[in-house]
């Protein structure tokens, strides 16, 4: 089952695909700041294996559910927030001060472009529920030539959407109309979903706005989840 859009990037939070993931049967590098394995749980409850990434150290490789948040970081998933996933870690994740603002970024997590690997970057404060929501991702330029980079960036609060609202920005490179990233203004009610992929290749010129710090973006809206009152496991 794919959880999210295929991507042609690696782009993709989670789920991301066969040729985008590393070697799993490799120990984690920085245990500290990998990712380890990511698990979904849908509403009702139900687990789903969504990747392991690469071996802690005690080989601790049966699918569970940290309850305490104490080696993971736990997020609503940002088309559909009556899923949580869980990114867990081989250590235990000293506990930050409070957030102060609820739209204030808390975590920042990276990944390289060209392969799924994510590591833990910043946890800059703490949300009072122990639980995230995704507020954006943005392509990055490393310090190396020619290599990019994934920034995922966390807050402790995304307000309901409004009726008729856009509830994401797509944003586009301008040049060659390559995704560079989405902001996501808000989370939609159940039984709908902020769908950040989209059928076919977006164009630049079909864009809907322009900001100054990332350019222009495509604004999409909350949709139905397709068969949604029929998903025994939703």
């Amino acid at each position: 089952m794919r959880l999210l859009p295929k991507s042609d990037d690696c782009r993709q939070t989670s789920h991301a695909d066969s040729q985008c993931k590393s070697d799993i049967s490799a120990k984690c590098l920085a245990p500290d700041s990998d990712v380890s394995r990511i698990v979904l749980r849908v509403s009702s409850g139900v687990l789903i294996d969504d990747g392991l990434i690469c071996r802690c150290d005690d080989d601790a490789d049966r699918l569970h559910w940290d309850e305490d948040n104490k080696m993971a970081l736990t997020w609503y998933h940002h088309e559909r927030t009556d899923w949580l996933i869980q990114y867990q870690f081989c250590t235990t994740k000293s506990r930050k001060r409070k957030c102060l603002l609820e739209d204030d970024v808390a975590v920042v997590i990276k990944s390289p472009k060209d392969s799924w690997n994510p590591t833990l970057q910043q946890w800059i404060c703490s949300c009072l529920n122990g639980r995230y929501h995704m507020d954006s991702w943005i392509l990055r330029d490393n310090i190396r030539p020619g290599k990019q980079f994934w920034e995922y960036h966390y807050t402790c609060d995304k307000r309901p959407c409004d009726v008729g609202q856009p509830c994401v920005r797509h944003y586009l490179n301008r040049a060659a109309s390559q995704t560079i990233g989405f902001k996501f203004l808000c989370t939609c009610p159940e039984g709908r979903l902020c769908q950040s992929s989209s059928e076919g290749k977006p164009q630049a010129y079909e864009t809907d706005g322009h900001d100054k710090d990332t350019g222009p973006f495509i604004l999409r809206y909350c949709r139905p989840v397709h068969g949604w009152d029929r998903q025994p496991w939703k």
